[in-house]
Protein backbone atom coordinates (compact mmCIF):
# COMPACT_ATOMS: atom_id res chain seq x y z
CA UNK A 1 0.00 0.00 0.00
CA UNK A 2 1.31 3.41 -0.97
CA UNK A 3 0.69 6.40 1.26
CA UNK A 4 0.15 9.65 -0.71
CA UNK A 5 0.57 13.01 0.99
CA UNK A 6 -1.97 15.73 0.09
CA UNK A 7 -1.80 19.48 0.73
CA UNK A 8 -4.78 21.84 0.51
CA UNK A 9 -5.08 25.59 1.03
CA UNK A 10 -8.89 25.51 1.06
CA UNK A 11 -9.14 26.32 4.77
CA UNK A 12 -6.10 28.59 4.98
CA UNK A 13 -6.66 32.30 5.42
CA UNK A 14 -4.39 35.19 4.52
CA UNK A 15 -4.32 38.75 5.79
CA UNK A 16 -4.26 41.36 3.02
CA UNK A 17 -4.70 45.11 2.64
CA UNK A 18 -7.22 46.59 0.19
CA UNK A 19 -6.64 50.17 -0.95
CA UNK A 20 -9.36 52.41 -2.44
CA UNK A 21 -9.48 56.08 -3.46
CA UNK A 22 -12.64 56.95 -1.49
CA UNK A 23 -13.21 56.83 2.26
CA UNK A 24 -16.84 55.80 1.65
CA UNK A 25 -15.98 52.80 -0.54
CA UNK A 26 -17.12 49.44 0.84
CA UNK A 27 -15.52 46.17 -0.26
CA UNK A 28 -17.24 42.79 -0.31
CA UNK A 29 -15.23 39.58 -0.81
CA UNK A 30 -17.35 36.55 -1.74
CA UNK A 31 -20.50 38.41 -0.56
CA UNK A 32 -19.00 39.25 2.86
CA UNK A 33 -18.31 42.90 3.71
CA UNK A 34 -14.67 43.20 4.78
CA UNK A 35 -14.60 46.94 5.42
CA UNK A 36 -15.15 50.56 4.36
CA UNK A 37 -12.53 53.24 3.72
CA UNK A 38 -9.33 54.00 1.84
CA UNK A 39 -7.30 51.31 3.60
CA UNK A 40 -9.02 48.07 4.58
CA UNK A 41 -7.42 45.15 6.38
CA UNK A 42 -9.07 41.86 5.49
CA UNK A 43 -8.61 38.15 6.05
CA UNK A 44 -9.55 36.01 3.02
CA UNK A 45 -9.50 32.34 2.18
CA UNK A 46 -6.70 31.05 -0.04
CA UNK A 47 -8.86 28.87 -2.22
CA UNK A 48 -8.35 30.51 -5.58
CA UNK A 49 -9.70 33.70 -7.15
CA UNK A 50 -12.15 35.59 -4.94
CA UNK A 51 -15.12 37.62 -6.20
CA UNK A 52 -15.02 41.26 -5.12
CA UNK A 53 -17.83 43.83 -5.24
CA UNK A 54 -16.95 47.54 -4.99
CA UNK A 55 -19.68 49.82 -3.64
CA UNK A 56 -19.21 53.58 -3.41
CA UNK A 57 -22.07 56.08 -2.87
CA UNK A 58 -22.63 58.01 -6.11
CA UNK A 59 -20.96 55.34 -8.25
CA UNK A 60 -22.10 52.20 -10.05
CA UNK A 61 -21.33 48.90 -8.29
CA UNK A 62 -18.50 46.97 -9.92
CA UNK A 63 -17.48 43.32 -9.93
CA UNK A 64 -13.77 42.54 -9.74
CA UNK A 65 -11.70 39.50 -8.86
CA UNK A 66 -8.96 39.13 -6.26
CA UNK A 67 -6.35 37.09 -8.12
CA UNK A 68 -3.68 34.97 -6.36
CA UNK A 69 -0.09 34.58 -7.52
CA UNK A 70 1.40 31.29 -8.81
CA UNK A 71 2.15 30.35 -5.19
CA UNK A 72 -1.55 30.59 -4.36
CA UNK A 73 -1.03 33.60 -2.10
CA UNK A 74 -2.62 36.98 -2.77
CA UNK A 75 -0.57 40.16 -3.12
CA UNK A 76 -0.14 41.95 0.23
CA UNK A 77 -1.74 45.13 -1.17
CA UNK A 78 -4.64 45.17 -3.64
CA UNK A 79 -6.17 48.28 -5.21
CA UNK A 80 -9.89 48.48 -5.99
CA UNK A 81 -11.59 51.77 -6.86
CA UNK A 82 -14.97 52.74 -8.32
CA UNK A 83 -14.70 53.97 -11.89
CA UNK A 84 -18.20 54.88 -13.02
CA UNK A 85 -19.53 57.98 -11.26
CA UNK A 86 -23.28 58.41 -11.59
CA UNK A 87 -24.00 61.48 -13.72
CA UNK A 88 -26.64 64.03 -12.83
CA UNK A 89 -28.75 65.70 -15.49
CA UNK A 90 -28.39 69.49 -15.56
CA UNK A 91 -31.34 71.83 -16.07
CA UNK A 92 -30.18 72.72 -19.57
CA UNK A 93 -30.22 69.10 -20.77
CA UNK A 94 -33.02 67.20 -22.45
CA UNK A 95 -34.71 64.17 -20.95
CA UNK A 96 -34.07 60.64 -22.21
CA UNK A 97 -36.46 57.81 -23.05
CA UNK A 98 -35.01 54.30 -23.34
CA UNK A 99 -37.06 52.62 -26.05
CA UNK A 100 -35.39 49.25 -26.65
CA UNK A 101 -32.48 46.93 -25.90
CA UNK A 102 -32.37 44.57 -28.85
CA UNK A 103 -30.14 41.55 -29.31
CA UNK A 104 -30.10 40.65 -33.00
CA UNK A 105 -27.83 37.87 -34.23
CA UNK A 106 -27.53 37.19 -37.95
CA UNK A 107 -25.95 33.81 -37.27
CA UNK A 108 -26.97 31.88 -34.15
CA UNK A 109 -23.77 29.82 -34.29
CA UNK A 110 -21.73 33.00 -33.84
CA UNK A 111 -24.01 34.80 -31.39
CA UNK A 112 -21.82 34.08 -28.36
CA UNK A 113 -18.07 33.89 -28.92
CA UNK A 114 -15.96 32.45 -26.12
CA UNK A 115 -12.52 34.03 -26.33
CA UNK A 116 -9.82 32.35 -24.25
CA UNK A 117 -7.07 34.57 -22.81
CA UNK A 118 -4.07 33.99 -20.54
CA UNK A 119 -3.49 36.62 -17.87
CA UNK A 120 0.29 36.43 -17.35
CA UNK A 121 1.81 39.58 -15.84
CA UNK A 122 -0.49 42.05 -17.58
CA UNK A 123 -3.91 43.36 -16.55
CA UNK A 124 -7.11 41.65 -17.64
CA UNK A 125 -7.91 44.46 -20.10
CA UNK A 126 -4.40 44.27 -21.60
CA UNK A 127 -4.66 40.49 -21.92
CA UNK A 128 -7.98 40.80 -23.75
CA UNK A 129 -6.61 43.47 -26.09
CA UNK A 130 -3.54 41.36 -26.91
CA UNK A 131 -5.64 38.26 -27.51
CA UNK A 132 -7.97 40.18 -29.83
CA UNK A 133 -4.95 41.37 -31.81
CA UNK A 134 -3.75 37.80 -32.19
CA UNK A 135 -7.19 36.67 -33.30
CA UNK A 136 -7.32 39.44 -35.89
CA UNK A 137 -3.84 38.61 -37.15
CA UNK A 138 -4.49 34.86 -36.88
CA UNK A 139 -1.15 34.46 -35.11
CA UNK A 140 -0.21 31.27 -33.29
CA UNK A 141 -3.55 29.79 -34.41
CA UNK A 142 -5.46 31.77 -31.75
CA UNK A 143 -9.14 31.85 -32.57
CA UNK A 144 -12.53 32.47 -30.99
CA UNK A 145 -14.36 29.33 -29.91
CA UNK A 146 -17.96 29.65 -31.03
CA UNK A 147 -20.60 27.72 -29.14
CA UNK A 148 -24.15 27.34 -30.39
CA UNK A 149 -25.06 25.34 -27.26
CA UNK A 150 -23.85 28.22 -25.10
CA UNK A 151 -26.38 30.74 -26.37
CA UNK A 152 -29.19 28.19 -26.48
CA UNK A 153 -28.54 27.19 -22.90
CA UNK A 154 -28.06 30.62 -21.35
CA UNK A 155 -30.53 32.65 -23.37
CA UNK A 156 -33.23 30.02 -23.86
CA UNK A 157 -35.76 31.94 -21.73
CA UNK A 158 -36.10 34.73 -24.24
CA UNK A 159 -34.50 33.49 -27.46
CA UNK A 160 -36.57 33.10 -30.59
CA UNK A 161 -34.75 31.31 -33.38
CA UNK A 162 -35.76 31.11 -37.01
CA UNK A 163 -34.35 27.76 -38.13
CA UNK A 164 -34.56 28.63 -41.82
CA UNK A 165 -32.94 32.05 -41.62
CA UNK A 166 -30.64 31.09 -38.72
CA UNK A 167 -31.33 34.45 -37.15
CA UNK A 168 -32.06 35.05 -33.49
CA UNK A 169 -33.60 38.01 -31.69
CA UNK A 170 -34.52 38.61 -28.09
CA UNK A 171 -35.56 41.57 -26.03
CA UNK A 172 -34.92 41.53 -22.29
CA UNK A 173 -37.28 43.62 -20.16
CA UNK A 174 -35.10 43.05 -17.09
CA UNK A 175 -32.17 44.83 -18.74
CA UNK A 176 -34.43 47.69 -19.83
CA UNK A 177 -35.80 48.08 -16.31
CA UNK A 178 -32.29 48.26 -14.81
CA UNK A 179 -31.09 50.85 -17.32
CA UNK A 180 -34.28 52.91 -16.96
CA UNK A 181 -33.78 52.92 -13.18
CA UNK A 182 -30.24 54.20 -13.72
CA UNK A 183 -31.49 57.01 -16.01
CA UNK A 184 -34.10 57.89 -13.41
CA UNK A 185 -31.42 58.01 -10.70
CA UNK A 186 -29.45 60.39 -12.92
CA UNK A 187 -32.52 62.61 -13.39
CA UNK A 188 -32.87 61.91 -17.13
CA UNK A 189 -36.44 60.58 -16.83
CA UNK A 190 -39.20 63.19 -16.83
CA UNK A 191 -41.36 61.96 -13.95
CA UNK A 192 -43.65 65.02 -13.94
CA UNK A 193 -44.79 65.30 -17.55
CA UNK A 194 -44.59 61.86 -19.16
CA UNK A 195 -47.30 62.43 -21.78
CA UNK A 196 -46.22 65.65 -23.51
CA UNK A 197 -42.72 65.32 -24.92
CA UNK A 198 -41.12 66.31 -28.22
CA UNK A 199 -37.73 66.66 -29.86
CA UNK A 200 -37.06 69.95 -28.10
CA UNK A 201 -37.05 68.39 -24.64
CA UNK A 202 -36.52 64.65 -25.22
CA UNK A 203 -34.06 62.29 -26.94
CA UNK A 204 -34.90 58.62 -27.50
CA UNK A 205 -32.11 56.06 -27.03
CA UNK A 206 -31.89 52.38 -27.89
CA UNK A 207 -29.19 49.79 -28.40
CA UNK A 208 -28.71 46.88 -30.78
CA UNK A 209 -26.30 44.09 -29.81
CA UNK A 210 -24.82 42.04 -32.67
CA UNK A 211 -22.48 39.79 -30.71
CA UNK A 212 -21.71 38.72 -27.14
CA UNK A 213 -18.05 38.01 -26.38
CA UNK A 214 -17.53 35.88 -23.31
CA UNK A 215 -13.90 36.16 -22.25
CA UNK A 216 -12.42 33.26 -20.30
CA UNK A 217 -9.23 34.46 -18.63
CA UNK A 218 -6.95 31.68 -17.40
CA UNK A 219 -4.52 32.53 -14.61
CA UNK A 220 -1.60 30.61 -13.20
CA UNK A 221 -2.55 31.07 -9.56
CA UNK A 222 -6.34 30.97 -9.64
CA UNK A 223 -8.44 27.87 -9.27
CA UNK A 224 -10.37 27.71 -12.54
CA UNK A 225 -10.63 30.95 -14.47
CA UNK A 226 -12.21 34.40 -14.67
CA UNK A 227 -15.15 35.45 -16.84
CA UNK A 228 -15.79 38.86 -18.43
CA UNK A 229 -18.30 40.04 -21.03
CA UNK A 230 -17.84 42.35 -24.00
CA UNK A 231 -20.77 43.41 -26.18
CA UNK A 232 -20.45 44.33 -29.85
CA UNK A 233 -23.11 46.73 -31.07
CA UNK A 234 -24.26 50.34 -31.10
CA UNK A 235 -26.27 52.86 -29.16
CA UNK A 236 -28.69 54.88 -31.28
CA UNK A 237 -29.94 58.39 -30.57
CA UNK A 238 -33.31 59.20 -32.14
CA UNK A 239 -35.71 62.10 -32.02
CA UNK A 240 -39.32 61.55 -30.95
CA UNK A 241 -40.23 60.83 -34.60
CA UNK A 242 -37.89 57.80 -34.48
CA UNK A 243 -35.41 59.38 -36.89
CA UNK A 244 -31.82 58.34 -36.16
CA UNK A 245 -29.76 61.35 -35.08
CA UNK A 246 -26.47 59.51 -34.52
CA UNK A 247 -24.99 56.17 -33.48
CA UNK A 248 -22.18 55.24 -31.08
CA UNK A 249 -20.27 51.94 -30.87
CA UNK A 250 -20.19 50.07 -27.56
CA UNK A 251 -16.59 49.96 -26.28
CA UNK A 252 -17.00 49.04 -22.61
CA UNK A 253 -16.55 45.68 -20.87
CA UNK A 254 -18.37 44.26 -17.87
CA UNK A 255 -16.68 43.58 -14.55
CA UNK A 256 -15.20 40.16 -13.79
CA UNK A 257 -16.52 37.10 -11.99
CA UNK A 258 -14.67 33.94 -10.95
CA UNK A 259 -15.69 30.86 -12.93
CA UNK A 260 -16.57 28.96 -9.78
CA UNK A 261 -19.44 29.19 -9.27
CA UNK A 262 -20.51 30.48 -12.71
CA UNK A 263 -24.01 30.07 -14.13
CA UNK A 264 -26.65 31.74 -16.28
CA UNK A 265 -27.42 34.30 -13.54
CA UNK A 266 -23.77 35.38 -13.50
CA UNK A 267 -23.84 35.53 -17.29
CA UNK A 268 -26.95 37.76 -17.28
CA UNK A 269 -25.47 39.93 -14.53
CA UNK A 270 -22.30 40.59 -16.55
CA UNK A 271 -24.35 41.48 -19.65
CA UNK A 272 -26.46 43.85 -17.55
CA UNK A 273 -23.32 45.42 -16.06
CA UNK A 274 -21.80 45.78 -19.52
CA UNK A 275 -24.92 47.61 -20.69
CA UNK A 276 -24.84 49.90 -17.64
CA UNK A 277 -21.16 50.76 -18.13
CA UNK A 278 -21.70 51.42 -21.84
CA UNK A 279 -24.72 53.64 -21.07
CA UNK A 280 -22.56 55.56 -18.59
CA UNK A 281 -19.88 56.03 -21.27
CA UNK A 282 -22.55 57.16 -23.75
CA UNK A 283 -23.72 59.92 -21.41
CA UNK A 284 -20.12 61.05 -20.94
CA UNK A 285 -19.50 61.38 -24.70
CA UNK A 286 -19.10 65.04 -25.75
CA UNK A 287 -21.12 64.55 -28.95
CA UNK A 288 -23.98 63.10 -26.94
CA UNK A 289 -23.81 66.05 -24.54
CA UNK A 290 -24.23 68.37 -27.53
CA UNK A 291 -27.34 66.49 -28.64
CA UNK A 292 -28.73 66.70 -25.11
CA UNK A 293 -28.53 70.49 -24.92
CA UNK A 294 -32.00 71.89 -24.40
CA UNK A 295 -33.37 73.77 -27.43
CA UNK A 296 -35.78 76.65 -27.48
CA UNK A 297 -38.78 75.99 -29.66
CA UNK A 298 -38.20 77.80 -32.93
CA UNK A 299 -40.66 79.35 -35.34
CA UNK A 300 -41.00 78.13 -38.91
CA UNK A 301 -38.30 79.90 -40.94
CA UNK A 302 -39.64 79.45 -44.49
CA UNK A 303 -41.19 82.10 -46.70
CA UNK A 304 -44.95 82.71 -46.36
CA UNK A 305 -47.14 80.59 -48.65
CA UNK A 306 -50.49 81.81 -49.95
CA UNK A 307 -52.93 79.08 -51.06
CA UNK A 308 -56.19 79.29 -52.96
CA UNK A 309 -59.11 79.36 -50.55
CA UNK A 310 -61.34 76.30 -51.02
CA UNK A 311 -64.60 77.02 -52.81
CA UNK A 312 -66.05 73.52 -52.40
CA UNK A 313 -66.15 72.91 -48.66
CA UNK A 314 -67.02 69.99 -46.43
CA UNK A 315 -70.30 71.13 -44.90
CA UNK A 316 -71.40 67.99 -43.10
CA UNK A 317 -70.02 64.71 -41.78
CA UNK A 318 -71.13 62.67 -44.80
CA UNK A 319 -69.03 64.89 -47.11
CA UNK A 320 -65.76 64.47 -45.13
CA UNK A 321 -64.62 61.57 -47.35
CA UNK A 322 -64.20 63.95 -50.29
CA UNK A 323 -61.34 65.68 -48.43
CA UNK A 324 -59.91 62.60 -46.72
CA UNK A 325 -56.71 60.89 -47.92
CA UNK A 326 -54.51 58.00 -46.81
CA UNK A 327 -50.78 58.76 -46.58
CA UNK A 328 -48.86 55.72 -47.84
CA UNK A 329 -45.17 55.45 -46.92
CA UNK A 330 -42.45 53.63 -48.88
CA UNK A 331 -41.83 51.31 -45.89
CA UNK A 332 -45.47 50.14 -45.97
CA UNK A 333 -46.43 52.32 -43.01
CA UNK A 334 -49.36 54.68 -43.35
CA UNK A 335 -51.22 57.57 -41.80
CA UNK A 336 -54.08 59.91 -42.59
CA UNK A 337 -54.39 63.38 -44.06
CA UNK A 338 -56.92 65.80 -45.53
CA UNK A 339 -57.22 68.52 -48.14
CA UNK A 340 -57.24 72.19 -47.10
CA UNK A 341 -57.59 73.47 -50.66
CA UNK A 342 -59.41 72.10 -53.69
CA UNK A 343 -56.23 72.22 -55.80
CA UNK A 344 -54.20 69.67 -53.83
CA UNK A 345 -52.74 71.03 -50.58
CA UNK A 346 -52.92 68.41 -47.80
CA UNK A 347 -52.22 68.49 -44.05
CA UNK A 348 -50.84 65.57 -42.04
CA UNK A 349 -48.45 64.95 -39.12
CA UNK A 350 -44.69 65.21 -39.51
CA UNK A 351 -44.25 61.81 -37.84
CA UNK A 352 -46.34 60.26 -40.64
CA UNK A 353 -43.75 61.28 -43.26
CA UNK A 354 -40.59 60.98 -41.10
CA UNK A 355 -37.98 58.45 -42.25
CA UNK A 356 -35.32 56.42 -40.40
CA UNK A 357 -32.63 59.11 -40.64
CA UNK A 358 -33.05 62.68 -39.44
CA UNK A 359 -33.96 65.22 -42.16
CA UNK A 360 -34.60 62.47 -44.72
CA UNK A 361 -38.36 62.19 -45.14
CA UNK A 362 -39.99 59.07 -46.53
CA UNK A 363 -41.17 58.94 -50.14
CA UNK A 364 -44.92 59.03 -49.91
CA UNK A 365 -48.05 58.56 -51.97
CA UNK A 366 -51.58 59.69 -51.31
CA UNK A 367 -54.68 57.54 -51.77
CA UNK A 368 -57.85 59.57 -52.32
CA UNK A 369 -61.45 58.70 -51.44
CA UNK A 370 -62.03 57.44 -55.02
CA UNK A 371 -58.92 55.19 -54.65
CA UNK A 372 -56.57 57.18 -56.88
CA UNK A 373 -52.91 56.76 -55.86
CA UNK A 374 -50.92 59.97 -56.35
CA UNK A 375 -47.29 61.02 -55.91
CA UNK A 376 -47.02 63.62 -53.14
CA UNK A 377 -44.55 66.48 -52.70
CA UNK A 378 -43.51 67.53 -49.20
CA UNK A 379 -43.93 71.31 -49.31
CA UNK A 380 -42.97 72.22 -45.72
CA UNK A 381 -43.16 70.97 -42.15
CA UNK A 382 -42.71 72.11 -38.57
CA UNK A 383 -41.27 69.42 -36.28
CA UNK A 384 -41.99 71.51 -33.19
CA UNK A 385 -45.71 71.00 -33.70
CA UNK A 386 -45.66 67.71 -35.64
CA UNK A 387 -47.35 69.19 -38.69
CA UNK A 388 -46.59 68.85 -42.43
CA UNK A 389 -47.99 70.29 -45.67
CA UNK A 390 -48.08 68.15 -48.83
CA UNK A 391 -49.11 68.86 -52.43
CA UNK A 392 -50.61 66.53 -55.02
CA UNK A 393 -51.76 67.11 -58.58
CA UNK A 394 -55.44 66.58 -57.95
CA UNK A 395 -58.71 68.50 -57.73
CA UNK A 396 -60.64 67.68 -54.55
CA UNK A 397 -64.45 67.85 -54.65
CA UNK A 398 -64.40 68.92 -51.01
CA UNK A 399 -61.85 70.46 -48.63
CA UNK A 400 -61.64 71.70 -45.05
CA UNK A 401 -61.01 75.41 -44.57
CA UNK A 402 -58.13 76.23 -42.23
CA UNK A 403 -59.40 78.48 -39.38
CA UNK A 404 -57.36 81.51 -38.32
CA UNK A 405 -58.75 81.73 -34.76
CA UNK A 406 -60.02 79.37 -32.08
CA UNK A 407 -63.33 77.86 -33.17
CA UNK A 408 -64.17 75.08 -30.72
CA UNK A 409 -65.90 74.63 -27.38
CA UNK A 410 -65.21 72.12 -24.63
CA UNK A 411 -67.42 69.02 -24.51
CA UNK A 412 -68.62 69.51 -28.07
CA UNK A 413 -69.27 66.49 -30.32
CA UNK A 414 -66.49 65.94 -32.86
CA UNK A 415 -65.55 63.51 -35.63
CA UNK A 416 -62.42 62.27 -37.33
CA UNK A 417 -61.86 60.34 -40.55
CA UNK A 418 -58.82 58.25 -41.41
CA UNK A 419 -57.28 54.81 -41.79
CA UNK A 420 -57.16 53.16 -38.34
CA UNK A 421 -54.78 50.18 -38.15
CA UNK A 422 -54.90 49.32 -41.88
CA UNK A 423 -55.08 51.00 -45.29
CA UNK A 424 -57.99 48.68 -46.01
CA UNK A 425 -59.95 50.56 -43.31
CA UNK A 426 -59.29 53.93 -44.98
CA UNK A 427 -61.81 56.77 -44.65
CA UNK A 428 -63.36 55.32 -41.48
CA UNK A 429 -65.27 57.86 -39.37
CA UNK A 430 -65.11 57.99 -35.55
CA UNK A 431 -67.23 60.07 -33.19
CA UNK A 432 -66.37 61.47 -29.76
CA UNK A 433 -66.03 64.51 -27.51
CA UNK A 434 -63.58 67.40 -27.44
CA UNK A 435 -62.63 67.33 -23.75
CA UNK A 436 -60.39 70.37 -23.28
CA UNK A 437 -57.32 72.27 -24.52
CA UNK A 438 -54.04 71.60 -22.73
CA UNK A 439 -50.85 73.67 -22.65
CA UNK A 440 -47.56 71.91 -21.86
CA UNK A 441 -43.94 72.73 -22.79
CA UNK A 442 -45.22 75.77 -24.74
CA UNK A 443 -47.33 73.50 -26.96
CA UNK A 444 -51.12 73.54 -27.05
CA UNK A 445 -53.07 70.32 -27.62
CA UNK A 446 -56.73 69.41 -27.85
CA UNK A 447 -57.65 66.44 -25.65
CA UNK A 448 -60.16 64.10 -27.26
CA UNK A 449 -62.40 61.39 -25.88
CA UNK A 450 -62.90 59.15 -28.92
CA UNK A 451 -61.58 55.97 -30.61
CA UNK A 452 -58.17 56.71 -32.16
CA UNK A 453 -55.84 54.04 -33.51
CA UNK A 454 -52.45 53.84 -35.26
CA UNK A 455 -53.11 55.12 -38.77
CA UNK A 456 -55.46 57.90 -37.61
CA UNK A 457 -52.49 60.26 -37.18
CA UNK A 458 -52.78 63.28 -39.44
CA UNK A 459 -56.56 63.02 -39.85
CA UNK A 460 -58.93 65.98 -39.34
CA UNK A 461 -60.98 66.68 -36.22
CA UNK A 462 -64.18 68.45 -37.24
CA UNK A 463 -67.74 69.18 -36.10
CA UNK A 464 -71.09 68.27 -37.66
CA UNK A 465 -70.95 71.29 -39.96
CA UNK A 466 -67.52 70.42 -41.36
CA UNK A 467 -65.63 73.11 -39.43
CA UNK A 468 -61.99 72.02 -38.99
CA UNK A 469 -60.99 72.00 -35.29
CA UNK A 470 -57.72 70.06 -35.18
CA UNK A 471 -55.28 67.50 -36.58
CA UNK A 472 -55.08 64.10 -34.84
CA UNK A 473 -51.54 63.41 -33.55
CA UNK A 474 -51.51 60.78 -30.78
CA UNK A 475 -53.37 58.61 -28.29
CA UNK A 476 -52.70 57.24 -24.83
CA UNK A 477 -51.66 53.61 -24.67
CA UNK A 478 -51.59 51.58 -21.48
CA UNK A 479 -53.41 49.23 -19.16
CA UNK A 480 -56.95 50.44 -18.41
CA UNK A 481 -56.39 53.41 -20.76
CA UNK A 482 -58.63 53.74 -23.78
CA UNK A 483 -60.28 56.48 -25.78
CA UNK A 484 -57.94 59.35 -24.85
CA UNK A 485 -56.32 61.12 -27.78
CA UNK A 486 -54.72 64.44 -28.67
CA UNK A 487 -54.86 66.77 -31.65
CA UNK A 488 -53.08 69.88 -32.85
CA UNK A 489 -55.48 72.89 -32.65
CA UNK A 490 -56.30 73.83 -36.24
CA UNK A 491 -56.27 77.57 -35.52
CA UNK A 492 -52.50 77.36 -34.83
CA UNK A 493 -51.52 75.58 -38.06
CA UNK A 494 -51.43 78.66 -40.30
CA UNK A 495 -48.91 80.35 -37.98
CA UNK A 496 -46.89 77.15 -37.47
CA UNK A 497 -46.41 76.69 -41.24
CA UNK A 498 -46.64 80.34 -42.39
CA UNK A 499 -49.54 79.61 -44.72
CA UNK A 500 -52.67 81.59 -45.51
CA UNK A 501 -55.42 81.97 -48.11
Amino acid sequence: MLAVGCFSTANKRQKIKILTDNKKTSIYVDKVKVGTGKSIKASVYRNGAQNVVIQTPGFLDENRVLIPKISGRFPGENEFSSKYKIQERSNDQKYLRLTAINFEFKDVDKAVNNVVCFLGNSSIEESIAETEKKINRNEERHKAIRSKDSIKGRLKEYLEEDEEEKEAKFYNLKFQKTLSEYLNKCGFIDTISDLFYDEYNTVMISTKIDEIKEYTINTSGAVGCIKKIGLAGHWYLRNVYNEIIDSFPIREYSGEISCYPYNSKNFDHLIEQNLLFSLHALLEDERVKDYLKYQNRGDFEGEPLIMNKPTKLVNQVTESGMASVIIKRSDEGHGSGFAISNDGYILTNYHVIADRVVNEQSKIKVITFDEKELEAEIVRFNKSYDIALLKVDHQFEGAFELPMEKNFKKLSTVYTIGAPASIELGHSISKGLLSTERHKHKVKSIQLSMPINPGNSGGPVFDQHGSLLGVVKSKLIGIATEGVGFAIPAYLVAEQLKISY
